[in-house]
């Protein structure tokens, strides 16, 4: 596996880091959360990051969570449809900033451009989209696919030191607000998961990964992955 270099992480994050709410680079700590049912032991981890990507449409969880987010900076990675929370939800959240969920070509175009003009529109959000060279790390296999690995992608090439990612349980346990998880493939899913977070450990040795999940099945093969399994109620 080849690893992401520190030069190209620091030419790639001056693309990304384009965020209204403050500074993303080179974080000594940044939390990443997303939609598992981890997301519930949020209390236990709070204090470990002032910045925070909230990973997917959190309209449902945040209702019950979003006491925990005080005064935190926050921006959101949207999926690859683009989903967004209510507008209230963002106010609440003090969120500004969207990261949206699809990548530029190599020639600098972006998909679904019209839709994510329209969004903004309608929104008034700062809509920041990944470049070309993160596109091509979510391609390389195992194929990085779940939104909450892309934004630990993400976290890599911000140069973050300490990504502290809590809700991410690969399909181990169901969402937090009680989704269903599409049962078709379930298992090769579960495996591609967490080969993928493998891949992106392996590839980012600078970045440690601080993992808080109900999932069992990963294993702590790197230097930089720190794993807490945590008990589900």
């Amino acid at each position: 596996m080849n690893k992401v270099t520190k030069e190209e992480i620091e030419r790639v994050s001056k693309k990304i880091d384009l965020f209204e709410i403050g500074t993303f680079s080179f974080l000594d700590n940044l939390g990443i959360v997303c939609r598992g049912k981890s997301i519930e032991k949020t209390l236990l981890v709070k204090d470990k990051f002032d910045y925070c990507i909230l990973v997917g449409a959190h309209e449902n969880s945040m209702k019950k969570l979003s006491y925990l987010f005080e005064g935190k900076k926050i921006v959101n990675k949207l999926n690859i449809k683009l989903d967004l929370m209510s507008l209230s939800t963002y106010e609440k959240l003090n969120i500004r900033d969207v990261i949206v969920g699809v990548t530029r070509d190599k020639d600098g175009n972006i998909p679904k451009k019209r839709k994510i003009e329209e969004a903004h529109e309608r929104c008034n959000l700062n809509f920041v989209d990944l470049p070309y060279e993160v596109g091509c790390f979510f391609k390389k296999e195992p194929r990085t696919v779940s939104n909450g690995e892309c934004a630990a992608v993400v976290a890599g090439f911000l140069g973050t030191r300490n990504a502290h990612i809590i809700g991410l349980d690969f399909y181990h346990s169901p969402y937090f607000i009680n989704e269903k998880i599409p049962s078709v493939g379930l298992k090769k899913k579960k495996r591609q998961m967490v080969d993928s977070f493998y891949k992106i450990c392996e590839s980012f040795p600078e970045t440690n990964f601080h993992l808080y999940t109900y999932c069992r099945e990963i294993e702590n093969r790197y230097d930089n992955l720190y794993i807490e399994v945590l008990e589900d109620n």
